[in-house]
């Protein structure tokens, strides 16, 4: 704990803040919910040497800003109940007004993400209703910067329709659910940036955990010398005047695709806030690059845990949804080893859950307006891992395989009640022999298992479920739930070697 405190202590440090009045970072105003049940860093600038006092909860902590004005305390714990009021007092005072203590989600990605509620469906009737002042929205705005920033621009809102439909669609629909549910405070952290890359979402410290990213680190590294500040810039800056795109090794994307450059301004300055967890919703932009993302997924959730020190908290990744044109025979798909990578994320790490969203896409536009089912599968997900509660957390799940004659039988993880077919009957399965050539199969369920077959293929070695960007899926279990897309195969991935 005393290495976090010291590591925290340089950070505020780093930047200069001398200045006449005492500050707070900006994640501090009227009408924030402050992590319950445990306790909470807070944290701001005044002039250098300047003694502090902070009361709350019948609490009164003191300190002393450091040489470049940087100061913190610790908050009590606190658990539910009647908002509460904090006040910070040096040369000047600060009174921050009606905080709630509740739970506090991340809710981070790229378009989908940050996609609002009044693009959502039936926009205007969910607008009208949101009346909810206990969930609480925190936007962090739109920049990137070169190095990691201790403070962000923003405030605190109340949801009421004069503002609502400003929030991300997926992560209002996401608290609306868990404040029902829980009948708890809730606080969303909106950082998200349409078309950003899983990269530019990572600190520099993930550098130890990755020979991935720190290979595409590598690749940056000279562009960034020669024109880091006009790569910045061409992103901070997106009205008349902007700068010309500069000419890089990997190119500039239309959005941040530089490593870091997302998480230096719109992750770092929260990075010891105290959460629940994070909901993600983001895969499209690297589906080129599936096979990395394998490794990058995992290795972000790794990164965040490290720089929030708050340890393995709930991650909820969101699926990618279906999209464009329908495929008449199976093929090989980079949406699909994109989604099998956020799979395998869900499968091998702990406390990080999926909502699986195959079935309410749209092919003919990548940010498909149903984010209502969305908010209430990331919820799900976040109800069994987060909360421990009695859910289905996820729709059924490969567990494995076995050959028998012609047929494949598969078990799942997070059958429910049952397995069923909606409208009627199983489609989506693929089956192949050693040959290696899929073809549409017949499926069937048997009890809690499906069996797999085709008259073309005799001696079956493997199944594919889902395996296109815009399948035709229809197995579920009884809560609902559609099966997450997979495959039995370990054949070459067709995205292996893309760089």
């Amino acid at each position: 704990m005393k290495k976090h405190l010291l590591t925290l202590f340089i950070l505020l440090l780093s930047v200069p803040m001398a200045q006449a009045e005492v500050t707070l970072s900006s994640l501090y105003s009227d009408h924030m919910v402050l992590q319950r049940d445990q306790t909470n860093y807070l944290w701001g600038w005044a002039d250098v040497g300047e003694a502090i006092s902070v009361s709350f909860d019948g609490e009164t902590l003191s300190t002393t800003t450091g040489e470049n004005g940087g100061w913190y305390v610790i908050l009590p714990a606190a658990g539910l109940g009647d908002a509460k009021t904090l006040t910070v007092q040096g040369k000047n005072s600060i009174t921050v007004s009606d905080i709630l203590m509740g739970d506090v989600w991340v809710c981070s990605g790229q378009s989908n993400m940050g996609m609002s509620v009044k693009g959502s469906n039936d926009s205007e009737n969910e607008i009208a209703n949101a009346n909810y002042p206990n969930i609480r929205y925190f936007q962090v705005p739109l920049t990137v910067a070169l190095t990691e920033q201790t403070n962000t621009n923003g405030s605190w809102v109340l949801t009421t329709p004069a503002v609502a439909g400003n929030y991300s669609a997926a992560a209002y629909f996401f608290g609306r659910e868990l404040h029902k549910d829980l009948d708890v405070p809730i606080g969303l952290i909106g950082t998200a940036w349409g078309g950003t890359a899983i990269e530019s979402w990572m600190s520099q410290s993930a550098t130890e955990l990755s020979e991935t990213y720190t290979k595409l680190n590598n690749d940056w590294k000279a562009d960034l010398v020669k024109s880091g500040d006009v790569m910045a810039s061409y992103f901070n800056n997106r009205g008349a005047g902007r700068v010309e795109k500069p000419n890089t090794k990997r190119g500039v994307g239309g959005a941040p695709n530089i490593p870091s450059f997302n998480y230096n301004s719109m992750i770092a300055p929260l990075w010891r806030f105290g959460i629940t967890g994070a909901i993600w919703y983001q895969g499209e932009s690297n589906a080129g690059r599936a096979y990395q993302y394998r490794d990058l997924m995992q290795t972000m959730i790794i990164d965040w845990r490290n720089q929030f020190k708050q340890g393995e908290f709930p991650f909820i990744i969101t699926q990618l949804a279906n999209f464009q044109a329908r495929e008449a025979e199976p093929s090989d798909n980079a949406w699909a080893e994109l989604r099998e990578a956020q799979s395998l994320a869900s499968a091998e790490m702990n406390n990080v859950g999926i909502a699986t969203i195959i079935d309410i896409g749209d092919a003919k536009d990548i940010h498909p307006k149903n984010k209502q089912d969305v908010g209430y599968r990331l919820a799900q997900s976040a109800l069994d891992i987060a909360y421990g509660a009695d859910v289905v957390p996820e729709g059924p799940t490969y567990k494995s395989m076995k050959v028998k004659g012609d047929n494949i039988i598969l078990s799942f993880d997070y059958v429910g009640e049952g397995l069923m077919a909606k409208g009627g009957s199983l489609k989506g399965f693929a089956i192949a022999g050693a040959d290696k050539k899929f073809v549409w199969a017949d499926a069937v369920i048997k009890g809690k298992k499906v069996v797999v077959s085709s008259d073309a293929v005799e001696n079956p070695v493997a199944v594919r479920y889902g395996w296109a960007i815009n399948p035709e899926c229809t197995l579920y279990n009884e809560a609902d739930l559609p099966a997450s897309p997979f495959r039995t195969d370990d054949f070459l991935m067709i995205t292996r070697d893309n760089w």
